[in-house]
């Protein structure tokens, strides 16, 4: 599997390539009133209104550093109804693609139920690279918030 490689932290992650539509650079976001803290806001790509959700504060508790490595990676999000959503995901030092056989990405055996995103890890280049499930980013209730029609509208 063919994967984009960032850090959180001093940590490897990873979403699979398949995913991500676009990686960008910062753009200036909108913030949604009364959003959790690791809701970075929403952006504007080619007249889509789209969430951005701020994985260094989902993860670690402190906002993104602006580095330069730091990218928004444009994901495809499979909403709870089945339907694809753009999403948003800013991420530190997002340095490469990488590819990792499916045999290699290992369960951790640890069940985190406030991280249900967290994925099984790799050992690529002597470094544990953690794969990052896009579709389980965001609960029913946070999907109708950024979401809802009425909210995202300019």
């Amino acid at each position: 599997m063919l994967c984009v490689r960032f850090r959180l932290g001093d940590d490897d992650y990873a979403i699979p390539a398949r995913k991500v539509e676009r990686v960008l650079p910062l753009v200036d976001l909108r913030p949604v009133p009364r959003a959790p803290a690791w809701v970075a806001g929403t952006m504007n790509y080619h007249g889509r209104i789209v969430p951005v959700i701020d994985l260094c504060a989902l993860h670690l508790g402190r906002p993104v550093r602006r580095r330069v490595g730091t990218r928004l990676l444009l994901v495809r999000f499979r909403r709870g109804g089945g339907d694809e959503a753009l999403l948003g995901l800013l991420a530190e030092r997002v340095t490469d693609m990488l590819r990792v056989e499916d045999e290699a990405w290992q369960d951790t055996g640890v069940g985190v139920p406030e991280a249900p995103q967290l994925g099984g890890i790799a050992l690529v280049d002597q470094r544990q690279v953690q794969c990052i499930e896009v579709d389980r980013l965001l609960s029913e209730d946070v999907q109708r918030l950024l979401f809802d029609e009425e909210m995202l509208e300019p």
